[in-house]
């Protein structure tokens, strides 16, 4: 999908949260369709946040340390890779400086702390606002231009020629 596929979706989320300064997303092994869905990255081993403010760079927090970013950054529209190792500094800094524009919301497999590093969890839910986990399952089912139809075609057909 194009970079713009992904800025649209984005936009969504902001007109969808307009008090929000940002969005921390998480996405593991098991649960990752909020991150694939606004970042296109699919984390195979290990957990991956993306740290996406409304106006500026996003970042995208990559687990497995400095040797998985080159395998990672062709699987991602995001410039800015960086390791999930120190994700509770990454994400306590990201937000400190999202303040002015609103706290971020927090997207993903939030409900536990056992779901990412303990301290990108503390300090992520230290970040969160009263919109604790936007409902993005309405605007993920909601397939949008011709690009999309054709996917999906292909994808049935995909499947319809399997035996």
């Amino acid at each position: 999908m194009p970079k713009n596929e992904f800025a649209a979706r984005i936009a969504a989320l902001w007109r969808r949260c307009p008090s929000a300064g940002g969005a921390i997303v998480y996405g593991g092994r098991a649960h990752h369709a909020e991150l694939a869905y606004l970042t296109n990255f699919t984390p195979k081993l290990e957990a991956a946040l993306a740290l996406i403010p409304r106006a500026g760079t996003p970042q995208l927090l990559v687990g497995g340390g400095v040797n998985m970013l080159p395998a990672a950054k062709p699987l991602t529209w995001i410039d800015d890779l960086r390791p999930l190792r120190n994700a509770g500094t990454a994400v306590a800094e990201w937000a400190a400086r999202q303040r002015g524009d609103g706290r971020p919301v927090l997207i993903g497999a939030w409900s536990s702390a056992a779901c990412a590093a303990p301290r990108a969890h503390q300090s992520a839910s230290a970040a969160r606002s009263r919109t604790r986990h936007p409902d993005l399952a309405a605007l993920m089912r909601r397939k949008s231009g011709a690009r999309n139809r054709r996917h999906r075609r292909a994808a049935c057909a995909t499947l319809g020629a399997s035996p």
